[in-house]
């Protein structure tokens, strides 16, 4: 089934189901379509839902598919891993609900981490009846037109050899990203990407100390979080790297807390930081977080765009952080 991208042009429920070995594009497709109906359905969040499919019950299933949306016209709800589930009667009273749902009622989608291999009649059905997409995992030449054109989305240009760099270093979707974030957070607006930007930025390690950093903010501890931050700077780390480095630890929290801490494996994460990261998880409210990692985003274009001082300028960020997060 095609997909015009319009929740509201057509007229009936709308079911995704999305999966693929590639778990990056896969999940950005998820992000996408949630984001897709925030704009154009329902912008409180409301009738947003995620539920783990795997432990799902048929009360649950009924509770998620029968409920009627609150001041919308639809619900958006994502059964993640569904077609794993041992019990064969939960995949039965999906397939029915399914066949019976009304017309224009609710947006489901179904995202499997792994590449399905049920042989339940639920999964020869979601793929004819539902806007079905599966991510394989890119090819070389897709994979070059992939940093290009996600560097493109950054405003930058790179060149072949760079992209070589970075592609002889991986070829995991998420590990290619960490990257090209690290790149383009370490280099000034607009600048081309090349060898020695490449070398720079992805060899980084492994820091300790951005761990308690990050923690001592999600417990507005803004004293300890003063002294980290000048500690980090003083061993030598850039202002952008730091913002790079922060960044990237919120948006892991941000994937271990949309699944409530149950999911341990992080695609193209190194697994040190997911344990580090996780016991955090519990802690971050989804949309606080949002936030500051906006704020990350809009200093560093400041740091690089106005002359400022960059201590000054974090250690101001670091005090309004309290506000972004209460």
């Amino acid at each position: 089934m095609g997909y015009n991208g319009s929740f509201i042009s057509i007229k009936f429920s709308m079911i995704f189901f999305i999966t693929g070995p590639d778990t990056y594009r896969a999940r950005r497709k998820l992000f996408d379509l949630r984001d897709k109906f925030s704009r154009e359905v329902d912008a409180s969040g409301l009738n947003l839902q995620t539920v783990d499919g795997s432990t799902v019950t048929v009360a649950d299933l009924r509770h998620h598919l029968e409920t009627f949306s609150f001041l919308a016209r639809r619900r958006f709800i994502v059964f993640e891993n569904l077609l794993i589930h041992k019990k064969t009667e939960i995949l039965d009273a999906v397939l029915l609900i399914l066949k019976k749902m009304d017309k224009d009622s609710n947006v489901i989608v179904f995202f499997e981490t792994n590449e399905p291999i049920s042989k339940h009649a639920l999964l020869p059905w979601l793929k004819k009846n539902s806007y079905f997409q599966s991510f394989d995992l890119l090819a070389k030449s897709q994979q070059i037109k992939f940093v290009e054109d996600e560097f493109k989305l950054r405003g930058r240009s790179i060149v072949p050899s760079a992209i070589s760099l970075i592609l002889n270093s991986t070829s995991d979707t998420w590990q290619i990203i960490n990257a090209i974030e690290k790149i383009d957070a370490y280099l000034p607006v607009g600048s081309t990407v090349e060898n020695n930007s490449v070398s720079v930025a992805v060899s980084e390690k492994i820091n300790d100390n951005i761990f308690d950093l990050v923690d001592a903010l999600i417990r507005n501890d803004i004293k300890k979080g003063a002294k980290l931050l000048m500690d980090q700077l003083a061993q030598g780390l850039s202002p952008q790297q730091l913002i790079a480095l922060l960044e990237t630890q919120l948006r892991i929290l941000l994937l271990l807390s949309e699944t409530q801490g149950r999911s341990l494996n992080v695609p193209g994460v190194h697994p040190y930081v997911v344990k580090k990261l996780s016991p955090l998880a519990s802690k971050v409210n989804f949309e606080h977080i949002k936030n500051v990692y906006a704020g990350l985003a809009d200093l560093d274009i400041s740091l690089k765009t106005i002359q400022i001082d960059p201590k000054t300028a974090l250690l101001n960020f670091i005090t309004k952080w309290s506000s972004l997060v209460s």
